[in-house]
C-alpha cells in the first residue's frame, strides 16, 4: 500500500494490465524480473561466502596462535607462578618471532599481507596480530575482483 503514494492511479492500472495480460506480453516482464532477482541473489550469496571463508580462516589462525601462546605460557610458567611482573620474565621479541613463525605457513596459503604482530605484556601476556586477507570474488567461473578484509586477532593470558 505504501507504493501507491509514488505511483499514480493511471500507472497502477497500466502495470496491472501488463501483469494480468493473458496474451503473453506480461509474462516477459515477469520472467525478466525473476531472472534479475535470481542474479542478485546469486551475487549476494557469493559475496557472503567470501566473508564466511574469511571468518573460517581467521578462526584457524586464531586457534594456531592460541596454541602458540599456551605453549609459551607452559615454558614461562616457572617465572609467572612466582607472581612477578610479566614484562620482567617475558622475551617480547621471542614472543613476536614465535608468532611470526607460527603463521608463516598461512601467509601464502591464505594470501595474507600487511601483517603486524604486537606483543601484549601489561597485566597479561600474549600477542595481537593484525593482517589483511585477500580473497578472490568470482561469479560464473570468472574472477570479478579481490576482496581485502582487515582482521585483528588477540591471543592472551590475563590474570583473573
Amino acid at each position: 500500500r505504501d507504493f501507491r503514494q509514488y505511483i499514480g492511479s493511471e500507472q497502477r492500472s497500466h502495470m496491472k494490465k501488463i501483469l494480468t495480460n493473458k496474451n503473453g506480453a506480461g509474462y516477459i516482464l515477469t520472467c525478466i524480473m525473476v531472472i534479475i532477482g535470481v542474479v542478485v541473489l546469486l551475487v549476494l550469496l557469493q559475496y557472503m561466502s567470501v566473508y564466511h571463508t574469511a571468518k573460517v580462516r581467521k578462526d584457524e589462525i586464531k586457534l594456531t596462535l592460541d596454541g602458540y601462546v599456551t605453549r609459551y605460557a607452559i615454558e614461562s610458567y616457572d617465572a609467572l607462578k612466582q607472581g612477578e611482573q610479566y614484562s620482567a620474565y617475558l622475551d617480547v621479541d621471542g614472543l613476536k618471532e614465535g608468532a611470526q613463525a607460527e603463521i608463516a605457513e598461512y601467509i601464502d596459503q591464505y594470501n595474507l599481507s600487511d601483517i603486524r604482530i604486537t606483543p601484549l605484556y601489561t597485566g597479561c601476556f600474549g600477542i595481537q596480530v593484525e593482517y589483511v586477507i585477500t580473497i578472490p570474488f568470482e561469479m560464473f567461473g570468472r574472477k570479478i575482483s579481490d576482496i581485502h578484509i582487515t582482521v585483528t586477532t588477540v591471543s592472551q593470558y590475563a590474570e583473573k
